[in-house]
């Protein structure tokens, strides 16, 4: 009778929990879209197919297959449809184009949709993007961070757990706010925790420290690590190089002063960023390395998520041939080709200047241990597993993770999928792993 009775419980406990994943699922898929900068017939379609959705009687059992098995026959079709469309660019900057070889195929299987993402991959490709910055801005900020943050909240630890703070850090021509997130020890007051430095995406126009504030709390509990979340100037009112000079200048006050944040850098000292940030975090590693001021209080570990590494017009004539995901997947959602010629257009610089293209460091010869996180359906896909290559070329250790046939940020508004559970794991191994030294 009691085993009987506690099987039915956790069996109504399951059935609650799909319940609530299913309706932030959807409440992320609603808002998510539009936060993306992507309206139009297809985010339309998506919140129709949704409300349809919840009107149903929910089985928390038999929710995901069905929904996808109705759903995947009409989403291929559409996706063939869409293929055959001509692709415009009209008014951007236009990269070379790449051509089919042989060569370039190595990691092509990647960009095949997971099953679990490729009922939407018709809906979300080839939606419009918007270009004015200001609506951009607003629409990232206001939509698609409050989604990201709605993702994230239930895994927020206790307030009691951790302290946070807003620092006003002195920079060129002004300041800029720098968060922090710090460890609470129930046993010991002076208890000290290694630092991670971390950079924001949003493609070095949009985004700020709100954007992964939710899931770095979680890191900073989960990890005993003390974080500081940097908000660097945008482009285009701040052109290249001031955010990048805005989170060295942030790096170095971090360095110069752990006690603020309860660090002790010889038990770590990690940076770190999405996308753009992980662009910023790349050439953060390669300045702290040949700069003086780091020989006493040397980075540790490098974290880089789907970062932008090599400007489309700055690819050198000996990767022309293995470099196949910026062509093939230049209709990807979320992140299309026509986005990032934008982003770069905005970001200005020299595109074979290392510092706008890290990839193209002469050398990367005694960086930091790396951490490397790649989606399959992301343009950046091959340049970023091009750099792990030459990374270990030159005698870095990395641990690099694919993510095979989903697009550019899909966790932040697709949280539930099996890759995205994945990607959380990884993210968190990955730290552990530069945290325990890089050992093998």
């Amino acid at each position: 009778m009691v085993a009987g009775w506690r099987a039915r419980a956790v069996k109504a406990q399951a059935a609650r929990s799909c319940v609530v994943v299913r309706d932030r699922f959807l409440e992320s898929l609603r808002s998510g879209m539009e936060g993306l900068g992507q309206d139009g017939p297809a985010s339309e379609s998506i919140s129709a197919s949704v409300n349809r959705l919840t009107r149903k009687r929910f089985d928390p059992y038999s929710f995901l297959p069905s929904f996808h098995a109705a759903r995947t026959k009409y989403r291929r079709r559409e996706t063939r449809k869409r293929a055959k469309s001509s692709y415009s660019n009209e008014g951007l900057d236009q990269p070379f184009t790449l051509s089919a070889s042989p060569a370039m195929a190595e990691y092509s299987r990647l960009s095949e949709p997971d099953p679990e993402f490729a009922p939407y991959v018709a809906q979300l490709t080839g939606t419009p993007q918007v270009y004015d910055v200001e609506e951009r801005r607003n629409r990232f900020n206001s939509r698609f961070i409050e989604t990201a943050k709605k993702c994230y909240a239930p895994g927020l630890p206790k307030e009691t757990k951790y302290g946070v703070a807003d620092h006003h850090v002195d920079v060129a021509n002004g300041k800029i706010l720098v968060k922090s997130l710090v460890p609470i020890s129930e046993e010991r007051l002076d208890a000290t925790y290694p630092l991670m430095v971390w950079m924001h995406g949003g493609g070095w126009a949009t985004g700020n420290v709100d954007m992964d504030d939710y899931q770095l709390r979680a890191i900073c509990v989960e990890l005993q690590i003390s974080i500081l979340n940097v908000e660097y100037r945008l482009v285009p009112e701040h052109p290249h190089p001031t955010s990048l000079n805005d989170c060295y200048t942030a790096l170095k006050w971090a360095a110069s002063s752990p006690e603020l944040f309860s660090a002790d850098l010889k038990k770590g000292f990690i940076v770190g960023g999405f996308s753009a940030g992980g662009h910023l975090a790349t050439v953060l590693a390669h300045r702290a390395r040949d700069d003086p001021f780091f020989n006493d209080k040397p980075l540790t570990g490098q974290l880089l998520q789907v970062p932008a590494l090599l400007h489309p017009n700055a690819i050198p004539e000996k990767y022309k041939l293995s470099l196949l995901s910026y062509e093939q997947n230049k209709q990807a959602p979320f992140l299309p080709q026509e986005s990032i010629v934008w982003s770069y257009n905005q970001l200005g610089g020299i595109p074979t200047d290392p510092e706008v293209s890290p990839l193209l460091y002469p050398s990367h010869k005694g960086l930091v241990p790396a951490v490397i996180q790649v989606c399959g359906l992301d343009p950046l896909r091959d340049e970023d597993l091009l750099y792990d290559s030459l990374l270990k070329d030159a005698g870095v250790k990395t641990r690099t993770a694919t993510y095979s046939g989903v697009p550019h940020a899909f966790q932040y508004v697709f949280p539930t999928l099996k890759a995205a559970v994945k990607w959380a794991e990884d993210y968190r191994t990955g730290l552990r792993w530069l945290l325990d030294g890089a050992v093998a």
